[in-house]
């Protein structure tokens, strides 16, 4: 066992069985041991790494109060002049003629504890998850130049940081970090947005979508590579928010598509029923590179353990899946493979980058009934 390898019956251990299974899910099992050394080296310095799993959860910023999750991406080909006749995992066949399909994408998050739980501890133990990040091949740069705005003196703050990434075929993941919008109070939190923005990519104003005592703007999150194609992205929490909003919003994106194209009456009437089911709760995610003045892409996140039922979100998330012409077998792989207690559909994103929609599947532990359960009316959360 390695020095970062946790013992049986700890939330580390969990998580490596589930880092597992899922690499097996989606085809990638020969991956897995590289992938789960690197997120063990990450995720070592995190209280929780070694913490029983049946034993009271820190306090967290996560709404299902795990502070570790994972997420299957899965990308779709949709060319309006031509007919899918058949998907696999590997491939698909538009008019009998094959092609390759983008592999499907295994993703982490983490949440950096700290025991005895405070603002301030909580910032370090994040901020040696970043170190670790930077060895692995994490450039800091961007965060360097705006992470002043983000340390945390409210202690009533949602969340402290939380870091993320994309495990790669080869060499080290992609990684992500996510900073909490209203860790210096939730009135600062517009203004310490604009000044990342002024600081990261001058000349972009940040949209004035939020409806006072409905929205936030809850996260701001960077690629950490020194790329200049990689994002910065804005994350706003809506609530009770339409189609119509959610329209508006995703035309902002200069390379998605409209919205429209995407059949909203998929998303709602297919994933949950009747508009008129409310409130209706969405995370929206603009993203945009440092050479862009406005954003190139929106993302728009559901929600689903809100208001599904796990069975009822899989069943509809499939359906979904088909009719945005994207293959759903590793969703399915990916529920199967997951242990009992471990497989609920916390959210669902989608996007659409011109003639391709892509679907996020994001996992986290089932509720203890099964049934979905309302948030409370300020939520203390802000999931990526």
């Amino acid at each position: 066992m390695s020095r970062a390898e946790p013992a049986p019956g700890t939330l580390g251990a969990l998580a490596l069985v589930e880092l597992r299974a899922l690499a097996r899910a989606i085809g990638a099992e020969h991956h897995a041991p590289r992938w789960a050394a690197a997120f063990a080296d990450l995720a070592a310095p995190c209280a929780w790494w070694r913490r029983p799993a049946a034993a009271p959860p820190l306090p967290s910023g996560v709404s299902h109060r795990r502070p570790f999750s994972f997420s299957i991406t899965l990308d779709g080909v949709t060319l309006d002049s031509v007919t899918l006749d058949s998907v696999t995992l590997d491939s698909v066949t538009l008019d009998g003629v094959t092609l390759d399909a983008s592999p499907p994408q295994l993703r982490f998050f983490l949440e950096a504890q700290a025991e005895p739980p405070s603002a301030d501890a909580y910032w370090r133990a994040g901020a040696a998850v970043t170190a670790r990040m930077a060895a692995q091949g994490a450039d800091l740069g961007r965060l360097r130049a705006v992470e002043d705005l983000f340390v945390p003196t409210d202690p009533r703050a949602p969340f402290r940081v939380w870091h993320g990434g994309i495990f790669t075929p080869k060499g080290a993941p992609i990684f992500k970090i996510y900073l909490c919008a209203a860790a210096q109070g939730r009135a600062a939190a517009r203004p310490n947005l604009q000044r990342a923005l002024d600081r990261l990519s001058p000349g972009w104003t940040l949209p004035d979508l939020d409806r006072p005592g409905l929205d936030e703007w809850t996260i701001l999150s960077l690629d950490l590579a020194p790329d200049t194609l990689a994002r910065i992205k804005l994350y706003l929490l809506q609530r009770d928010v339409g189609l119509d909003a959610l329209e508006r919003l995703y035309a902002l994106g200069r390379d998605s598509a409209p919205f429209a194209s995407l059949d909203p009456a998929l998303l709602v009437d297919g994933l949950l029923g009747p508009e008129g089911r409310r409130p209706l709760w969405w995370l929206s995610c603009l993203h945009h590179t440092p050479l862009d003045a406005a954003p190139t892409g929106c993302a728009i996140h559901l929600p689903l353990q809100r208001h599904l039922p796990r069975d009822d979100a899989a069943r509809r998330l499939h359906a979904l899946a088909e009719d945005l012409r994207v293959d759903p077998t590793p969703l399915r792989a990916a529920l199967d493979a997951l242990p009992a207690g471990c497989d609920g559909l916390h959210f669902a994103s989608l996007q659409r980058i011109g003639d391709q929609a892509r679907i996020t599947a994001y996992f986290a532990p089932r509720r203890p009934d099964d049934r979905p359960t309302p948030r409370p009316a300020a939520p203390q959360d802000g999931d990526p």
